[in-house]
């Protein structure tokens, strides 16, 4: 694992799932194992600042941990995370798969070639078969992929055989049943979304690779072996120049490299006309010039698209692996407290936890209590302001639409080193308070820590809606934005900047 390069699938896996289990663990647990653990890793020379080497890290100690929080195997899984059998279990059904749709379109070319000496066979069949559908179809790939993780991706990419390779990845990573499919759930969620979208994509491609490997390995079969004569026929008033011009606005991709493998004169392709119950115009021998032709239209328009856009999917696929390794939900307060931050404030080390009304909710959520911090603290719809308002920034409520873009546009220009976004944690979030968020993320950059402060009053929202906060909070998938519970309506820390 190359520090300088980007975090493999397998990490990205394993951190999901490791996160997913500490969410049922005791807060004072957590911070006591990863306290340590990233006291080892200082001393071992990782610097606080070295988010991904404090992750993977992380990871390692807890593959080595033979008993972990639960008492069980590293990682609370049988045999340990599952990345790397998720990934390895994909890889093997991708290339099965390929296989077999290699089989299938040896078959298929073995039957679109067929020559018996008479019938010649269909020039046009064959653009259509080997050229005009799969582009058509790399469109609709193309479109997947353009269509982001809505709706319409993802009916698209449901339609893909890389759905196989998802789905052997999860059964072999899922194993041991019970507590571990439970866990895997954490892949279909929405930190994942762009890892499962480009992992669809990139495996359907060399499906597709696969496929139009067998075709051209049949076609080329025929050449060899048989003295394959192609010609052309329509029942359409059609010229031999207007097919002389078609054919060579097809062939531009090679005819310039390939003597031969493009028509150049309106003699040989009339040569080449099928009329029914007559043969070829000039005979077998007319037909048998347009092998090259046929061969660079597999190459060119079917099989060749499909290693680019593999390996360009593969590519995006490992760069979204790397944003979610950064950015899953969980990962700042794991960095916090594998940094020895101040800003974790859940317990102590003998595990005891936040008090006084709350502790026993953020206990259960494994939320942490909120602590003092350094940067710009919004107050939403007037939560946590008593004696605040002044010296903070007011959003949401009497604001308007007008003010929440002005709060949001203030933050860019300060740069603050961090936001608290305090809310009312006994209310149910909305889309206005989760679209702030948002805004404020694109407002503040990345690497930027963003509180949302769930304000609990007289032991109000400390059960379902903390939970119902929590939820939203994950959705948004950002690994920096982080729920804390704050008592009692006090927005500490702060001011404006």
């Amino acid at each position: 694992m190359d520090e300088a390069g980007r975090a493999g699938l397998a990490e990205v896996i394993d951190l999901a799932v490791a996160l997913e289990r500490d969410r049922s663990a005791e807060p004072g647990e957590l911070r006591r194992r990863d306290e340590a653990i990233g006291a080892r890793l200082r001393a071992a020379g990782v610097e606080p600042s070295d988010r991904r080497g404090l992750m993977r890290g992380w990871l390692a100690a807890l593959r080595e941990d033979s008993a972990g929080l639960s008492g069980g195997a590293a990682g609370g899984l049988p045999g340990g995370l599952p990345g790397r059998r998720w990934v390895g279990a994909a890889a093997r059904a991708t290339a099965i798969a390929a296989a077999v749709a290699g089989l299938l379109g040896w078959a298929t070319a073995m039957g679109v070639f067929w020559y018996d000496g008479g019938r010649p066979v269909n020039l046009t069949m064959v653009v259509l078969a080997y050229g005009v559908l799969p582009l058509a179809l790399l469109v609709l790939t193309l479109v997947a992929a353009l269509a982001g993780v809505g709706a319409l991706g993802e009916w698209v990419r449901g339609l893909s055989p890389g759905r196989l390779a998802l789905w052997a990845g999860r059964r072999a990573g899922a194993g041991g049943g019970g507590r571990a499919s439970e866990e895997l759930r954490v892949l279909g969620g929405p930190g994942l979304a762009e890892v499962r979208k480009w992992a669809v994509l990139s495996a359907s491609q060399w499906v597709a690779a696969g496929f139009f490997t067998g075709v051209l390995l049949g076609a080329l079969q025929r050449v060899v072996f048989t003295d394959v004569s192609f010609g052309w026929s329509t029942t359409l008033d059609v010229e031999a120049s207007t097919v002389l011009w078609l054919a060579q606005c097809w062939s531009l991709p090679w005819g310039w490299a390939w003597d031969g493998a493009a028509p150049k004169g309106v003699v040989p392709v009339e040569m080449s006309r099928y009329v029914p119950g007559e043969g070829l115009v000039g005979g077998p021998e007319h037909g048998r010039k347009w092998w090259r032709f046929v061969l660079m239209t597999v190459v060119a328009y079917a099989w060749l698209p499909r290693l680019v856009t593999a390996g360009w999917f593969g590519w995006l696929l490992g760069d979204a692996a790397g944003r979610a390794f950064d950015r899953l939900p969980g990962v700042a307060l794991l960095v916090d407290r594998l940094a020895g931050g101040t800003s974790w404030q859940g317990g102590s080390a003998s595990g005891s936890t936040a008090a006084d009304g709350v502790g026993d909710a953020v206990a259960a959520g494994g939320l942490p209590r909120a602590g003092a911090v350094a940067g710009v603290v919004v107050h939403w719809a007037g939560a946590g302001a008593d004696g605040q308002a002044d010296a903070a920034l007011v959003a949401g409520g009497s604001a308007g639409l007008a003010g929440d873009q002005a709060v949001v546009d203030r933050m860019a220009a300060m740069k603050p080193g961090g936001v608290r976004v305090v809310v009312r944690g006994w209310e149910p979030p909305t889309l206005e308070v989760l679209d702030f968020v948002r805004e404020v993320r694109t407002a503040v950059g990345g690497g930027v820590v963003i509180e949302v402060a769930a304000e609990a009053l007289d032991g109000a929202g400390t059960g379902d809606e903390l939970r119902a906060w929590r939820g939203a909070i994950d959705r948004l998938g950002d690994g920096d934005v982080r729920l804390v519970v704050l008592e009692g309506g006090g927005g500490e820390g702060g001011g404006d900047g």
